[in-house]
């Protein structure tokens, strides 16, 4: 089988299910479990999004879009390790990559991600600003922290 024993399925807006396997992502066909789509990255390692144990793709409320993270080895050690990349789910196409970090947060709308500390809108990939969390974080999607703080927004110019 190529399915991760951890398998990810999540059921898209338009079409059948998402499933990840060690090979990529999949969309189905809900009429008859064909391939809709195919998302396939050689050697890729999915990051555990520590939502809750061993989840590894955000899907936005419309169920247009789909996140995860990717391992991505920092260069020399420093730097992001990972790759956060959202689809489109009826298309399969990539509408944005960033780099990232294992373990940071991954929220996703339907219309901006949250990476780490940058809100992006989807449409173009600008940065529509920085999201601080006070005390030790925030506990939600993508996070780890153990309470909920206040979280401040400052918009770039």
């Amino acid at each position: 089988s190529t399915l991760f024993p951890y398998t990810t399925l999540f059921r898209s807006l338009r079409y059948g299910p998402l499933v990840l396997t060690k090979d990529g992502l999949e969309a189905l066909r809900p009429e008859d479990g064909t391939t809709l789509w195919r998302y396939h990255r050689d050697r890729a390692r999915y990051v555990d999004l520590g939502i809750s144990h061993k989840v590894y793709l955000v899907v936005s409320p419309d169920r247009h879009y789909v996140a995860f993270c990717i391992e991505a080895p920092a260069l020399g050690g420093h730097g992001p390790n990972a790759l956060t990349t959202v689809l489109d789910t009826v298309t399969g196409e990539t509408v944005g990559e960033w780099p990232s970090y294992r373990y940071s947060r991954v929220q996703l709308t339907d219309s901006a991600i949250l990476v780490g500390n940058d809100a992006i809108l989807l449409r173009d990939g600008s940065v529509l600003g920085q999201v601080w969390l006070g005390g030790t974080g925030h506990r939600g999607l993508g996070c780890r922290p153990e309470t909920i703080q206040p979280a401040v927004v400052r918009l770039l110019p």
